[in-house]
């Protein structure tokens, strides 16, 4: 199953570098998110280990997740728009 939100981060990355860098900005997207997969594993179980609280090991998801978000919308005000003419 595909997961949704992830769908406009890819476009806006393809959309956003030119055709030569594409190829890398989408492979080190890729190898970012693999070692976030791989860190947070860790972190959220120690964190629970620590604390005893599952929803306090998901805050760093959320803190970079809102992170990421803000980023995107800080870079893309400065992204010309492109709208497709449908027929």
């Amino acid at each position: 199953m595909k997961e949704l939100g992830n769908l406009p981060f890819w476009a806006l990355s393809s959309e956003w570098l030119g055709a030569t860098a594409a190829a890398a900005g989408l492979a080190q997207i890729n190898a970012l998110g693999n070692l976030a997969g791989f860190v947070f594993n860790y972190l959220i179980g120690w964190i629970q280990a620590e604390t005893g609280s599952f929803p306090l090991a998901l805050m760093p998801i959320a803190a970079v997740a809102t992170i990421g978000t803000i980023c995107v919308l800080v870079i893309g005000r400065h992204q010309p728009r492109t709208v497709a003419i449908t027929p």
